[in-house]
Parts: structure tokens; C-alpha cells; sequence
């Protein structure tokens, strides 16, 4: 045979072995409650210097669990892995332990589609307690108030998609607590996913539940005033966010009933501390204030509260206080009796309020609470 023509069918296989080819990857099943809502997803690998989150390389979001990514390599052989932007937040296996490289081998010329299941992120560890429609609806969400950004949390109703209806939001502090065990600061959560399934299954009233987290500047974040040891004092400035960005993002992006009349506001310690503060000078969002353990005591000015010109009064604003009898030497139940006594006189009538001789100031007593305080506050 010539040798010129053996060389030109040399090239040609060559030129082939070279040639890209169309790879789809199409993730079919991701960790269902921690794959934030607007978080991307990546594929990082031997084949883009392993970069956790290449542009060229980010999956397209098809639906809630569903994302596809379209690439064109040529043949050879390669290692990959999936992550959500981040080796930080590189996928696991179901239990949160580390997994081998996936191998990806291409040694023709064939399209190849590969169906891809993700199990879990390094990120989420932990034995997880969530139920229903549970969402990290954002794990950057911006905020600019403080110049960094935060975890958003979201719980929708059962129906919410199956049917048009739209619902009441309750907002809560402390997001981190409210549906997870691995995620909750302290190891229990306030179970108000389960409470508000429970509602649902019993024909009684639902809503939509955002959760703020808060965790790493909580004090700043959670005391409108400052405390000569404590410090904080920067309450205002998440006040700004709930109302200015989160608010308006969930009412734009979700279907709520957004009138103040079907909008609540929760929280536990600095949380209750905050529902009140916040609700109080925005009863024109705010007609439902869940007001759990409140630390009046980081700050006596907070007193002052009710009677200040900053406070436009709602008479028909409903509030829901409870304290433990076992709380610690804050004078935490003395505190709220104050408080109740003072909006009371002030003419307030939707006030209910309760010191439980054996609550302690803990998520356990809170989520014990939870359905009481909501059934009275939304139906």
C-alpha cells in the first residue's frame, strides 16, 4: 500500500480520536430540602483544571430537582465531580461522607447522555428531620445592609402545588432552627414544618413560613438597642432588609396574601425581642407578632417603645406572648408581664400572653408552643 495513503488514513483517525464530542449530563435527582431554590449548580473535573464553578461549566435549571449541562470534550478518559459553586459544597454520599471522583470514558465518537443522581452536599451533613415542602430558597441571598448575605429559608403548604390559592406568610428569626434538626444551632428544631402539615391535614389554617437565618452577627442583627456588655444595637438595619428586600422578593416570587392582615412576624429570645421591636413600628406590614421568651431585658429603652412617635398603633394588631417559669435569673417572665401590662393600658385587646411554670428557654418549649401561638394569631 502507497505509504503516503497510509499516512493521510493515520491522519484521519488522528483527526477523529480528536474530534469534540457532544456530552449531556442531566441531573435527575439532587438532595431534596438542601439544594437551595437559586443556587447553581457545577461540574468541576480534570477536564477544566477542576474549577468549582466555571461559567462554561454550569448546569441549566430545568425545574426544582431537575438540570441539564451540554459539553463537547474529545475522547480520552476523565474524572469529575458535581458542586454547587464551591469545593465547600462538593456532592457526598446520602450519609455526608466523601466520594471517589466519577469516571466519565470516551473512546468514540457517539453522543453520550449520562442520568446523574446527587445524594447529598458537604454542606448539609447531619440526619435530617424536615417534612413537606421545605426550601433553602437562597444560601447567598444578598444583603447589603450588613454587606454580606444570607440563608433564606422557605416552607410551603402542602397544596401549594396543586393548587392556585394564596397564602398567609408568617416571617420567623432564627431560620436555622425552625425545620431541621442538623441544621438548628442547638440540635432540636421548632418542628413548624410538622405543625403546619398537621394544620393542613385537619383543615385548619396554613401559610407560607420564611425563615432568616441568623447566626454569625445574631446579636447585632436581633437588639435594636446597644448593651454595655453585649454590645448590638443594629436591629434597625435588619429591619431594612426584612422589609425592603425579603418581603418584596417573596411576595413577587411566591403567591401570597400580601396585606398586612395576613402577615405575621415570629422569633424566640433576641427573636422575640425583634417581633416585637419590628412589628411594633411597622404595624402597617405587621397584624400578627409571635412574641416567644423576649430578651427586655438586653435593654430597658425597649419599654419606651409603645408610647414613642416612631409607633403608628393598629388596634387590631394581635399579639402572642409566652414565657417559661424556668428561664434563668433575666427576670424574663417579670419582663413580659411588664410589657403586656403596659400594651394592655395602651388599649391593645388582641393580646394574649402565658408564663409556663415548666418552660425553659430552649427550642424544645418554643416548638411545644408553636401551634398555639399560630392558630391563635391566623385563624
Amino acid at each position: 500500500m502507497n505509504s503516503k495513503f497510509i499516512w493521510i488514513l493515520m491522519f484521519l483517525e488522528a483527526f477523529k480520536s480528536l474530534k469534540s464530542v457532544e456530552i449531556e449530563f442531566d441531573i435527575v435527582e439532587v438532595p431534596r430540602y438542601y439544594t437551595p431554590l437559586r443556587d447553581d449548580i457545577f461540574i468541576a473535573g480534570s477536564f477544566n483544571n477542576w474549577t468549582p464553578n466555571h461559567p462554561q461549566y454550569k448546569f441549566t435549571r430545568l425545574s426544582t430537582n431537575l438540570f441539564r449541562l451540554i459539553i463537547d470534550l474529545p475522547q480520552g478518559d476523565y474524572q469529575y465531580k458535581f458542586t454547587r459553586g464551591s469545593w465547600s459544597a462538593d456532592e457526598t454520599d446520602s450519609t455526608g461522607d466523601f466520594i471517589p471522583n466519577r469516571i466519565l470514558k470516551i473512546s468514540s465518537n457517539n453522543r453520550q447522555t449520562h442520568l446523574i443522581r446527587i445524594k447529598n452536599w458537604n454542606d448539609f451533613k447531619g440526619g435530617h428531620s424536615v417534612t413537606g415542602n421545605v426550601f433553602i430558597l437562597h444560601n447567598n441571598f444578598p444583603y447589603p445592609q450588613f454587606n454580606t448575605t444570607k440563608p433564606i429559608w422557605i416552607y410551603l403548604p402542602p397544596d401549594y402545588y396543586s393548587s392556585f390559592k394564596s397564602y398567609p406568610v408568617l416571617y420567623m428569626h432564627d431560620g436555622q432552627n425552625l425545620f431541621d434538626n442538623a441544621t438548628s444551632s442547638y440540635g432540636d428544631e421548632w418542628n413548624v414544618d410538622e405543625a403546619i402539615e398537621r394544620n393542613f391535614l385537619s383543615s385548619k389554617q396554613t401559610a407560607i413560613v420564611v425563615g432568616l437565618q441568623t447566626k454569625d452577627q445574631r446579636t447585632d442583627e436581633l437588639t435594636p438597642y446597644t448593651n454595655p456588655i453585649r454590645g448590638g444595637g443594629k436591629g434597625d438595619k435588619y429591619v431594612d432588609f426584612l422589609i425592603n428586600n425579603v418581603k418584596p422578593y417573596i411576595d413577587s416570587n411566591f403567591r401570597t396574601k400580601p396585606g398586612r392582615e395576613f402577615t405575621g412576624l415570629g422569633g424566640s429570645s433576641f427573636g422575640g425581642l425583634m417581633t416585637f421591636y419590628a412589628g411594633m413600628k411597622n404595624q402597617n406590614l405587621f397584624s400578627k407578632l409571635m412574641v416567644f421568651s423576649p430578651s427586655f431585658w438586653f435593654n430597658s429603652t425597649v419599654f419606651e417603645l409603645v408610647d414613642s412617635p416612631e409607633v403608628t398603633k393598629f388596634y387590631d394588631t394581635k399579639l402572642y406572648f409566652v414565657c417559661g417559669g424556668m428561664e434563668g435569673d433575666r427576670n424574663m417572665t417579670t419582663n413580659m408581664l411588664k410589657m403586656t401590662d403596659i400594651l394592655s393600658n395602651k388599649g391593645y385587646d388582641n393580646l394574649e400572653y402565658y408564663v409556663r411554670p415548666e418552660g425553659t428557654h430552649y427550642e424544645t418549649f418554643w416548638s411545644q408552643e408553636f401551634s398555639l401561638a399560630f392558630n391563635w394569631l391566623f385563624n
